[in-house]
């Protein structure tokens, strides 16, 4: 169970949305890079597959406008900016379709798990993050053991896969000696394709795991003490202009004593009665 690092006692009551809200602000969110970053690379695999003929015409329409040494540009101001001109518009609508497929699953991805918002605290840097003693914790932290494991295993997933698949194909790979140039990267991209979308589909898996996983992380992370607990209520109360009356005595029986959406026992009639009047005069007051 988590410990207050201010000595507040164990950290057993859950976050409220207020502690939750602050945190957001700040860019602390229970998210899993896994996942944009697997679905990152699917995408870009998908879209090379699915547009490969037509960036392969757009390569081949570089290489012979470049070797036709029959229509030589003239070396002058214009003429060189044409030509950087064709080259910038081929060499973007080679790279378009696999960048935009890209961009779209990182941000729909990253969407998914958190929402739409933009953190400033998070982007303002923090000369606390250059602390070495700090970064050394870090280091050996659980979150490090995580990331770690994470680690081993994605190596392992893609060590296994791709022994299985060159194990199925040595007979094809051997025979590959009495074939053209353009089979054998033909051969290589097709079955490159395939390992890389198998590595990604298990990959798919563990991404949802590791997402289980921080958000548990987080949320673990942010649960507050009673004495936090009790601070939050009063930042909230400040914040809506509710008025604060301290009783403690009350305050410490009925937290022990009452549950949440009980009646209050009759021996505390008296007690809270008085401290209803008391709010409800300062509310008239102010009216």
């Amino acid at each position: 169970m988590a410990e207050d690092p201010e000595g507040g006692g164990e950290k057993t009551e859950d976050a409220s949305s207020h502690k939750l809200d602050k945190a957001r602000e700040e860019g602390q969110v229970g998210k899993s890079i896994e996942i944009p970053s697997v679905f990152v690379v699917l995408a870009a695999l998908l879209a090379l597959y699915a547009f490969a003929w037509q960036m392969y015409q757009q390569l081949l329409a570089v290489f012979y406008f470049n070797l036709d040494f029959d229509h030589i540009p003239d070396a002058t101001d214009l003429a060189v900016i044409r030509l950087l001109y064709y080259h910038f518009q081929k060499m973007f609508l080679i790279c378009v379709p696999v960048f935009g497929a890209v961009y779209l699953v990182a941000l729909v991805t990253n969407f998914a798990q958190v929402g739409f918002f933009v953190s400033w605290k998070a982007l303002a840097p923090k000369f606390s993050r250059l602390d070495p003693i700090n970064g050394f914790k870090q280091k050996f932290s659980s979150r490090s053991v995580v990331e770690l494991v994470k680690t081993l295993l994605k190596v392992s997933i893609i060590s296994i896969v791709c022994y299985f698949a060159i194990k199925s194909e040595l007979v094809p790979i051997v025979l590959l000696h009495d074939t053209s140039v353009s089979g054998i990267l033909l051969y290589i991209v097709k079955h490159g394709f395939w390992i890389g979308v198998k590595v990604c589909l298990i990959m798919i898996v563990v991404a949802f795991l590791d997402y289980a996983y921080q958000k548990w992380k987080f949320l673990e992370d942010q649960k507050m003490t009673k004495k936090e607990v009790a601070r939050n209520i009063r930042e909230i109360a400040r914040e809506h202009d509710i008025p604060l009356v301290e009783d403690k005595p009350l305050a410490r029986n009925l937290y022990n004593d009452v549950e949440v959406g009980q009646q209050v026992p009759v021996q505390y009639y008296q007690a809270v009665a008085e401290l209803l009047a008391y709010v409800y005069g300062l509310q008239n007051r102010e009216g």
